[in-house]
């Protein structure tokens, strides 16, 4: 369009500089074609079309930054409780709302990335793998100490296990000294 129209690159380079578009249209294409086209009955039933899809537009624009500014109320107070319930400092709440921009950006341009995904998994399941995890953590103990009760002691050296049931030292009985002893034993 630029290269085929001269006028339209001038036209658009004057409306960057903060020319009015209107009076930049008819300073570079005149105003004979305008007035053309505003006599013209076709031509005026699109531009009426267009001005009220224009008006339209706008009313959603409107209808759409009210409903923005009332939620982002909600939000911020929900950060504000989220923050004193949980006792976390103003550097995790905006590591929470980057990262959950991160991904509203994300989703308006149809890419995630495979981080977002996965924490999207996991937290989705995060109550469930805790319960797993605190089972699986259970189990482990309990077979530790079974393991424990069963690992066999060493023979020793022959001293008594201070901390077994068998802390003395076997009785034995006693021999007879002499021979003498051993005969009145034995009637």
């Amino acid at each position: 369009m630029f290269t085929s129209d001269r006028r339209s690159a001038s036209f658009m380079v004057d409306w960057m500089n903060g020319k009015n578009p209107i009076v930049a249209m008819i300073e570079r294409f005149g105003e004979e074609d305008f007035r053309d086209a505003l006599e013209d009955p076709e031509m005026r039933e699109k531009l009426s079309e267009a001005n009220q899809q224009y008006v339209e537009r706008v009313a959603k624009e409107k209808e759409l930054e009210e409903e923005y500014n009332s939620n982002l109320t909600d939000t911020l107070a929900n950060l504000d409780k989220l923050q004193e319930e949980e006792g976390l400092t103003d550097e995790d709440v905006a590591e929470v709302m980057e990262f959950l921009s991160n991904i509203v950006r994300d989703g308006i341009v149809g890419k995630f990335s495979l981080e977002s995904m996965a924490m999207a998994r996991k937290a989705l399941h995060h109550d469930e793998n805790v319960a797993i995890a605190s089972e699986e953590g259970e189990v482990r103990g309990r077979n530790s100490k079974i393991e424990e009760k069963l690992r066999k002691r060493s023979a020793g050296d022959g001293l008594p296990h201070l901390d077994g049931k068998n802390d003395t030292a076997p009785k034995r009985e006693k021999q007879p000294a002499t021979i003498f002893d051993q005969a009145r034993l034995a009637r």
